[in-house]
C-alpha cells in the first residue's frame, strides 16, 4: 500500500480508487463512488456564499478545548511584526513609575531619606558617574520581570512596543504592520474585489449563452438591464429552459450589485471617518475606495525611505534590463501589488481622460505629457507621481496642493 503524499487533487483521487488509507482519511467506505472534480469547487463556492463559515467558525471558537486558545494578550492581528531597531534593555519602566537610570545629582524626593554625613565622599580621583539616560543602555538581567506595554517602553524608540506571535514564542519590541482597523478595512476592500469578480463572471457567462441564440449585449454591469429586456420580450422565440436559466442568472447578479453597493457604501463611511484617508482624497484620482485600499493595504512608509520605492514596492516601474552601464527599461510588470497598482492606474486613467476632454493648465505636466506621449503611457506615469504624493501625505500630515504652472 503506498503511503506518498500526492501534490494534486487529480493524484489524490487516483490514489482513492485503490488507497484505503486515503478512503479512510476522507470517509469513504470501500465500494463507494469517488467525488468528481467539482465536489470541490461546489463546496467550496457554497462555504463563501452561504453563513456557513460563519457558523463553523463560531462553533470553533465556542469549543471548550478551544476556549484555554484565545487571549487578549498583546498578539498581532495578522502576524506582521516589524522588528525594531531598539534592543530589549531598553524597555524600562515609563515615566509614571520608578526609573532605574535616575541621574544622581537630581534633588531627592520628598520620601527620600537623608543623607549620611558619616558615609564616604566622592573624590576628585573617583571616576565621574555616567548618565545611562544619554549613552548606551547598561547591561541589564530582566529574567522573571513581569514588563507590559502599559507599565514599560522602550527608552531608545518610544514608538516601539512588546509583541508576541504565539504563546509559546518570546516578546520582541517591535511594530505592528497593521492595525485593527486597517485589517477590517482591508477584509472590506477584498471581500468586495471578489464579488466583483463574481459578478464579472456571472455577466459574462450569461452574455456567451445568450449569444448563441442571437442576443447581443455589450460588456460591462451597465448594460445587464438590456439582457433582463431581450429575456422578457422573447417570447416563445427561445426555449423555457433557456429562460429561466438566463433569468437565474440575472437574480444572481442582481443580487451580487446589492451587496457591492453595500460594500461600497460602507468603504465610503470608513473613509470619512479616518483622518489618513480624508487627506489621501485630496490627491486627483483617488476615491474613497482607493484611499482606504492605501492606508489599509499599504506596509508602515518608514519602511520606504522615499517616495519612489513605494511607488517600485507597487509596481509601477518599468522593467529593467541594464547592464554594462547602459540602462535600458522595458515595460511594466506584473510584480509589486496588484489592487494598488489597478486602483492607482485606474484613477490617473480618469484624471487623464478628462485632462484631455476639457484641457489641461498650460505649462503643466499633465499638458506637455498628452503633447507628445501616448494615453495609457501618460496615465501609468501620473499613477507613479500619485503614488509617490501619497507615500509623502502618509508619512506627513498635510493635504494636496497642486503645484504650480511656469
Amino acid at each position: 500500500m503506498s503511503t506518498s503524499r500526492p501534490a494534486f487533487p487529480r493524484a489524490t483521487r487516483e490514489q482513492m480508487q485503490y488507497n484505503l488509507l486515503f478512503r479512510w482519511f476522507v470517509g469513504l467506505g470501500i465500494d463507494d463512488p469517488v467525488w468528481v472534480p467539482t465536489v470541490f469547487t461546489k463546496n467550496r463556492d457554497r462555504l463563501l456564499s452561504t453563513d456557513m463559515s460563519r457558523k463553523i467558525m463560531a462553533a470553533i471558537l465556542a469549543h471548550r478545548q478551544v476556549a484555554p486558545l484565545l487571549s487578549d494578550g498583546p498578539f498581532s492581528v495578522d502576524g506582521t511584526l516589524v522588528n525594531a531597531w531598539a534592543s530589549m534593555k531598553s524597555v524600562q519602566p515609563r515615566a509614571d513609575q520608578t526609573l532605574p537610570d535616575d541621574d544622581p545629582e537630581d534633588p531627592p524626593g520628598p520620601d527620600a531619606p537623608a543623607a549620611d554625613p558619616t558615609a564616604p565622599t566622592a573624590t576628585e580621583t573617583d571616576p565621574m558617574p555616567r548618565k545611562s539616560r544619554h549613552s548606551r543602555n547598561a547591561e541589564v538581567d530582566f529574567r522573571g520581570q513581569k514588563r507590559t506595554n502599559a507599565s514599560h517602553g522602550s527608552t531608545t524608540d518610544p514608538d516601539a512596543r512588546l509583541y508576541r506571535k504565539s504563546p509559546g514564542t518570546g516578546t520582541m519590541l517591535c511594530f505592528i504592520g497593521h492595525a485593527l482597523m486597517k485589517n477590517r478595512s482591508g477584509l472590506t476592500f477584498k471581500t468586495l474585489n471578489l464579488l466583483v469578480r463574481q459578478r464579472t463572471q456571472a455577466i459574462s457567462a450569461l452574455r456567451g449563452h445568450l449569444a448563441e441564440y442571437g442576443l447581443i449585449a455589450p460588456q460591462g454591469p451597465a448594460h445587464s438591464a438590456r439582457l433582463k429586456y431581450a429575456l422578457e420580450q422573447s417570447g416563445s422565440e427561445l426555449p423555457e429552459a433557456v429562460i429561466e436559466i438566463g433569468m437565474e442568472l440575472l437574480s444572481h447578479i442582481e443580487a451580487l450589485e446589492v451587496r457591492i453597493d453595500g460594500l461600497s457604501a460602507r468603504l465610503r463611511a470608513e473613509a470619512r471617518q479616518d483622518e489618513m484617508a480624508r487627506r489621501l482624497m485630496t490627491i486627483p484620482g483617488v476615491g474613497p475606495v482607493c484611499a482606504v485600499a492605501l492606508a489599509a493595504l499599504a506596509p508602515p512608509v518608514e519602511s520606504f525611505s522615499k517616495g519612489r520605492d513605494f511607488a517600485a514596492w507597487i509596481g509601477l516601474v518599468p522593467r529593467q534590463n541594464s547592464s554594462g552601464g547602459k540602462t535600458r527599461l522595458g515595460r511594466t510588470s506584473k510584480m509589486g501589488q496588484r489592487d494598488l497598482r489597478r486602483l492607482l492606474i485606474i484613477g490617473a486613467t480618469s484624471v487623464v481622460c478628462w485632462r484631455a476632454r476639457h484641457g489641461a493648465p498650460a505649462g503643466s505636466w499633465i499638458a506637455r505629457m498628452l503633447a507628445t506621449k501616448p494615453k495609457m503611457l501618460v496615465a501609468v506615469a501620473l499613477a507613479n507621481k500619485i503614488a509617490r504624493v501619497a507615500w509623502a501625505l502618509m508619512r506627513g500630515d498635510g493635504v494636496y496642493r497642486a503645484p504650480a504652472t511656469a
